[in-house]
């Protein structure tokens, strides 16, 4: 008798993992999964999917910056998978939708470029009969042509599953669309609280006419009402949402992902310029003459890769509140900052020019900011990577790696530290193909060693 393919899924669900899964399977696999973000929410989509894999195709739908690491995951996690099974769209023209048993789909694909209506029409005619949207709050806007171009794919699929750590940013009638895309209950009926949207609004919004300058009297959907009747409604026919502190005992105290960062030809050339220069060197060069070369990369890197780890960053915002950023040349700090005030973002940041004075006056600053309060503390690794406690943010963030493993250790131990009351998860933004991948693999050995 063969073994189970899944098992050693199933073996890495957490108990409340497992809670989850079952929560979608009793759902038919039409489910809200509004987990806190670092609870797993994308091991338990796969699971639930991976069940229904005799109805696949199966499409994701995701951020840019998370499309690689769904990749890895999937190949990781389903075994079935072959080689060439797995679809990652990159541009307009993808005719492998139509075939591919996996298709990833990038929200900037359909919210990007010209031909836009094309790949929403070429995702219409693949059929797909299960979907997960991750970040699913992309599609809290009505009206948006994102919107309005990707929720008939979701809705025409029979198994729908929408993964978010914010069901609803700020008000209720941002989980109008989210709603519209599961639209039936277990039982195959509509739920009749949200059939439409004025009588969804009416209920649990609080609408009201109010007059809007120029715009004259408009319906005003901005409250909320009922709210006890919306959670219970949600509870019992779609919505899984678990917070950090409800299952921390089952939590590692601190965990690490790879990030796998794609950058353009432009930012990726002067990288290979560099590559060619190093594997010039003949057999008989200098230690010196080599690890010049590669520190030259590794500066190159930084600049090349910096507004990508920025985005995911910025991306990571909204499920995680708070976040600490860390960086080690300047142009990876500066693009932070920059991504920061571009999306209106409150950002402070320590780097080596930042005097001792002012330094413990914006921890002090960062650590009194309110929880709904998002932020960004952008640090430089060696002058703000220890003697600093950052316990308000529970979401870290490399955007460049080091060679020495206990410099970015000590980094990390800014948030995971006496004080902290979750888990932290630690990402680390990994340029593909580049000496970035070189120096993950060792920092992971070396990891390891220093445990031991």
């Amino acid at each position: 008798m063969s073994a189970d393919p899944m098992a050693p899924l199933a073996a890495a669900l957490l108990p409340f993992q497992r809670e989850g899964v079952a929560a979608g399977l009793r759902w038919r696999g039409r489910m809200l999964l509004g987990d806190e973000m670092g609870l797993g929410k994308t091991l338990q989509a796969i699971a639930i999917a991976a069940h229904f894999r005799s109805e696949w195709p199966l499409l994701v739908l995701c951020p840019t910056s998370l499309a690689l690491a769904w990749c890895e995951e999937l190949e990781k996690w389903c075994p079935f998978l072959k080689p060439g099974d797995i679809n990652l769209v990159k541009g307009h023209h993808n005719e492998m939708m139509k075939t591919a048993p996996v298709t990833i789909l990038t929200y900037g694909l359909v919210t990007n470029g010209k031909e836009k209506e094309q790949i929403a029409a070429l995702a219409r005619e693949a059929r797909f009969r299960v979907a997960i949207c991750d970040e699913a709050h992309y599609l809290k806007s009505k009206d948006s042509l994102r919107t309005t171009l990707l929720t008939p794919i979701l809705r025409g699929a029979a198994r729908c599953l929408l993964l978010t750590g914010t069901p609803a940013l700020s008000r209720p009638v941002e989980l109008w669309t989210l709603l519209q895309c599961l639209e039936l209950t277990g039982d195959g009926t509509l739920v009749p609280a949200w059939r439409n949207f004025t009588s969804f609004t009416d209920r649990f919004c609080d609408a009201k006419m109010k007059f809007f300058g120029r715009g004259g009297r408009q319906r005003d959907v901005s409250g909320s009402s009922n709210e006890g009747e919306l959670h219970t409604l949600l509870t019992t026919h779609c919505l899984l949402r678990r917070r950090k502190a409800a299952v921390l005992t089952q939590l590692p105290a601190k965990r690490r992902q790879r990030v796998v960062l794609q950058l353009d030809a432009r930012d990726a050339r002067p990288l290979r310029a560099i590559e060619d220069q190093l594997g010039k060197l003949d057999a008989a060069a200098s230690d010196w003459d080599r690890r010049q070369n590669l520190s030259a990369q590794v500066v190159e890197l930084g600049a090349a890769k910096a507004i990508r780890a920025a985005e995911y960053a910025i991306e990571l915002l909204p499920s995680a509140g708070k976040l600490l950023f860390f960086g080690h040349h300047k142009s990876m700090l500066d693009a932070m900052e920059a991504a920061a005030a571009k999306a209106k973002v409150r950002c402070l940041r320590i780097d080596g020019s930042t005097p001792g004075a002012e330094r413990q006056a914006l921890v002090k600053t960062f650590q009194a900011l309110p929880d709904a309060t998002d932020a960004i503390f952008v640090l430089s690794i060696l002058a703000a990577g220890q003697g600093l406690t950052l316990t308000n943010a529970h979401t870290v963030v490399f955007g460049e790696l080091r060679w020495v493993p206990g410099e970015l250790l000590q980094a990390e131990d800014r948030a995971h530290r006496i004080g902290q009351q979750s888990a932290v998860n630690c990402h680390y933004c990994v340029a593909e193909g580049t000496v970035d991948e070189a120096m993950w693999r060792m920092l992971q050995r070396k990891v390891r060693s220093l445990g031991r």
